[in-house]
């Protein structure tokens, strides 16, 4: 199919390189974000599903997949049992078993959100999350919520995934679980 088409796009220098091999107009365009609707200046509300919850707020916002690390979330969750961690958006129950999130009192899974809502989500939290494991598929991801997240100025612990080092000055890169925490 690559061979076939105009143009690629490609989020990521890791699929840019793929495709490339595929097609010569192969261009890299890397994620970003809608900076009038991710404005913290313009949220007035905290959606009412997080304002019940305990700060301070960690959370991840988007999809519950196998992409996330469900461990080191509970290692955590654990650890810090009076920070109330929060996973907004749909969970993909045949990607990701999230059982032992659920058996943490301080996790949260909240359903997902319109499109519009993710910054009043975003502005609740204390510091975004971005809990990916580390494996062949998430090395070339470029996580379009590291964006958002800075957008409405908050912090960002993430795992150390090579497309996050870009922002390396600006965020928190964790190697391990305690780094994590």
């Amino acid at each position: 199919q690559c061979r076939k088409v105009q143009v690629i796009f490609a989020r990521t220098p890791v699929l840019a390189a793929a495709r490339s091999d595929l097609n010569s107009r192969t261009y890299l365009l890397p994620g970003g974000v809608d900076t009038d609707l991710f404005d913290p200046e313009r949220v007035t509300e905290v959606p009412a599903s997080m304002l019940a919850l305990p700060r301070p707020r960690v959370g991840f916002v988007g999809t519950v997949d196998d992409r996330i690390d469900v461990g080191l979330l509970v290692h955590c969750a654990r650890a810090l049992p009076a920070v109330s961690f929060v996973l907004l958006g749909p969970i993909k129950r045949h990607r990701v078993n999230v059982d032992a999130l659920r058996r943490e009192p301080n996790v949260h899974l909240l359903p997902a959100c319109p499109h519009q809502s993710i910054p009043a989500a975003v502005a609740a939290l204390d510091i975004g999350l971005i809990p990916y494991r580390v494996n062949t598929y998430t090395q070339a991801l470029s996580p379009i919520k590291l964006y958002e997240y800075l957008a409405m100025g908050r912090p960002v612990v993430t795992t150390d995934l090579p497309y996050v080092r870009r922002e390396a000055e600006r965020i928190r890169i964790a190697r391990n679980g305690d780094e994590f925490l």
